[in-house]
């Protein structure tokens, strides 16, 4: 019985990314940290993202994590009250 399947070398896809990757440090440098969020709070990020630049995502993102310890708090907010948290969301081309 075959345990293991015989493939034929290391994937092209590695050579690739190194390429890729070489490629992107020798014209911009480093790639920075990853900054690993939790699921739920990677989502909203996501959200905020999709509808506006991304610097205002950022800027709306911030105010809620100054504004909420947690995102369970968020459910008593008032709905005015994130609507001008999040103020700075509109879509892209604004």
């Amino acid at each position: 019985m075959q345990s293991a399947f015989a493939f034929m070398g290391p994937s092209p896809l590695v050579e690739v990314h190194r390429r890729l990757l070489e490629t992107h440090v020798r014209k911009h440098g480093q790639l920075g940290e990853w900054i690993a969020f939790d699921p739920l709070t990677q989502m909203i990020l996501a959200i905020l993202d999709g509808r506006t630049r991304e610097e205002n995502a950022k800027r709306a993102f911030h105010a809620l994590r100054i504004r909420f310890d947690c995102w369970g708090d968020l459910l008593a907010c008032p709905v005015e009250e994130f609507a001008q948290l999040i103020q700075p969301v509109t879509y892209p081309d604004r």
